[in-house]
């Protein structure tokens, strides 16, 4: 009976031991074929080179979006154009006084049959507020100390 146990406990540990090598095997293989995988990886990203894409010369975005109701001194600079929540804004410098910029889009809504909504002048800004059926459009004029020119903001949102 002890015999019989010995030889069958060498063999249970016989077979333990075959079943670890196999699945060795197995491991050794999946690891292999894993690091085969990320190597072919990583040598095809050393190799990626992009397309080299063409710089679009004519660009006419900010020019087709602007609102036709809002016109524009002579000789501006623009700044910027930006789309909001409330509407579109848009920034640009003209070599005129915020007086100037005032007495320009008072003048300009006024034969439009825009009202005026409200008026503030400031030490260094006038704001302008003038209004349609449907539209609102708030004009900003900032004095700049460094220099003669004025900075001009115009939002146009929906009322």
């Amino acid at each position: 009976m002890w015999a019989a146990n010995f030889v069958r406990t060498k063999h249970i540990k016989y077979n333990k031991l075959i079943n670890t090598a196999a699945n060795s095997k197995i491991y050794g293989l999946i690891f292999f074929i894993i690091l085969g995988g990320f190597s072919f990886s990583y040598y095809k990203f050393q190799k990626y080179e992009p397309t080299v894409l063409h710089q679009v010369q004519d660009v006419k975005g900010v020019e087709s979006t602007r609102s036709p109701d809002v016109p524009y001194p002579q000789n501006i600079e623009k700044i910027g154009l930006s789309r909001t929540l409330h509407g579109e804004q848009t920034t640009y410098q003209v070599s005129m006084t915020k007086e100037e910029v005032r007495d320009f889009y008072y003048s300009t809504f006024q034969n439009k049959r825009w009202e005026v909504e409200s008026e503030g002048r400031y030490d260094d800004f006038i704001i302008s507020k003038y209004k349609s059926l449907d539209k609102l459009i708030t004009v900003i004029a900032f004095d700049l100390s460094d220099s003669d020119k004025t900075l001009v903001s115009i939002e146009i949102s929906p009322r």
